[in-house]
């Protein structure tokens, strides 16, 4: 009864991916008959484009031009088979894929003995596509990929003496069971190329039908590789969580339901969408009550826990943004640091196990002079940090510096004077692990080194393409 339910509830959006079909069709080949093959295949054929579903196999071939599937997924067959006029089943050996105006690849890419992702099929596949092309087309991968495999794949077919790929990564985020549900309403849908046009192709195939642009993130090869594989570690971590505290329950008579109801209330005082990086989690409440609790899976044998790891991953974090900064400054004689943010995060004057007080103090041990400055400063935190010259204006405490160093995000930090800061500062070195700072604020004019997290490469890159 329960899969009735979920079938009726499916054709609704079966129907709107119809009603929602393009007045033109392209050609689109589909290589893959796979899960991500054969639902992709699905929706671009319901949005009026002729496509093709290519596959090796033969047997799976004849049991879909049979109108049969291998597999299940709530509502595919319906997709595939009696909404359907615009999609064929053919052997690799059958098409031309010079007819083609978009070739869509959707192929396996299993672990190695290594455990790495092995590719091989995506490159014979790309090289045999390439081969017997004689103008441009546009290639784009669907399968999951590691970092650095599609700047590999376009190294690779440049060069070639003839290349006529354009390469796309569109990645897909289709669960199992919930396929199209997750696509019409849910998934994000990411596009990275550095050819523009292939860039705008591909976004055009999709937002007459996905019209929220929220969902859509143009971006480059390597940020669009590490978003899939960090959307599906951010799911399995939970559910692992989660399995976690069901075997604290058991030993405590807890409830796993209410608990999981509660921590998705999370969700609503700090959505993901608003979690910064910075230089590690602080303050009276995170660090003790998460010691504490490893202490609790310690107390019922569970040694190995997430919520040990989570501290150590803290602590490091804490120290690896201490080394940073003193490889800024290691060749300055009697370096000079200036700290903006003190506090354990913005808007507050809790100094209570603050990042700032390790970074701060393992600088110090290096021979760097520290000097402080914080909106919210107090006597007390004047008197916890002796070592910290603190000053009334970031502007002092910049002066004659040799790298500004932002740990809080507080407004005034947003606000400085960079050309004023530029001339004051006596090596112009920026270290900003909340990255606060536009980069593209003609940093290199004014000579300035910045050193972010996960920003600074592709900035200027990344908001030119996603205007």
């Amino acid at each position: 009864m329960k899969n009735l339910l979920r079938k009726i509830k499916l054709v609704p959006i079966i129907f709107t991916i119809c009603m929602n079909a393009s007045l033109f069709a392209d050609n689109i080949a589909v290589i893959g008959s796979g899960h991500v093959g054969l639902v992709t295949a699905a929706i671009f054929s319901a949005w009026d484009h002729n496509v093709t579903c290519v596959d090796n196999n033969d047997e799976k071939i004849k049991l879909l031009n049979q109108g049969l599937t291998y597999f299940h997924e709530p509502s595919l067959n319906e997709a595939l088979f009696e909404k359907n006029k615009s999609i064929s089943f053919k052997h690799t050996n059958e098409i031309k894929y010079s007819e083609y105006d978009i070739i869509y690849i959707c192929l396996p890419t299993p672990p190695d003995e290594e455990g790495k992702c092995d590719i091989s099929l995506i490159e014979n596949t790309i090289d045999e596509i390439n081969s017997v092309l004689t103008n441009e087309k546009i290639v784009c991968i669907k399968s999951t990929v590691s970092p650095g495999t599609m700047s590999k794949l376009q190294n690779h077919l440049n060069g070639n003496e003839n290349n006529f790929i354009n390469l796309v990564y569109n990645p897909e985020f289709m669960r199992e069971g919930s396929a199209f549900l997750d696509f019409e309403l849910y998934n994000p849908v990411i596009i990275a190329s550095p050819n523009t046009t292939s860039r705008e192709s591909i976004h055009s195939l999709f937002k007459d039908h996905i019209v929220d642009e929220s969902r859509y993130i143009l971006t480059d090869f390597q940020t669009a590789e590490l978003i899939k594989y960090g959307w599906n570690a951010s799911l399995a971590l939970r559910i692992t969580f989660f399995n976690e505290l069901s075997r604290i329950c058991n030993k405590t008579s807890a409830d796993i339901n209410s608990l999981i109801k509660a921590i998705s209330m999370s969700e609503k005082a700090l959505p993901t969408q608003n979690i910064h990086v910075g230089p590690g989690f602080g303050g009276s409440c995170f660090p003790k009550d998460v010691l504490a609790f490893s202490k609790t899976f310690e107390s019922y044998g569970f040694d190995n826990s997430l919520a040990k790891q989570i501290i150590a991953l803290n602590d490091r974090h804490i120290e690896i943004m201490a080394d940073m900064i003193w490889e800024m400054v290691e060749s300055n004689s009697n370096p000079v640091v200036s700290c903006l943010g003190i506090t354990f995060k913005a808007n507050t004057s809790d100094i209570r196990n603050s990042p700032a007080s390790k970074i701060l103090s393992k600088l110090k041990e290096k021979g760097c002079s520290i000097n402080g400055y914080d909106r919210l400063v107090t006597p007390m935190m004047i008197n916890e940090y002796p070592d910290v010259n603190f000053f009334d204006t970031p502007y002092e405490a910049l002066q004659g510096s040799d790298c500004l160093v932002i740990l809080t995000n507080d407004q005034s930090h947003q606000n400085l004077d960079l050309e004023l800061v530029a001339k004051i500062m006596r090596t112009k070195n920026i270290f900003d692990p909340i990255n606060i700072i536009e980069i593209d604020q003609n940093l290199d004019t004014l000579g300035f080194r910045i050193t972010n997290l996960g920003r600074s490469v592709n900035v200027a890159y990344q908001k030119k393409i996603s205007q």
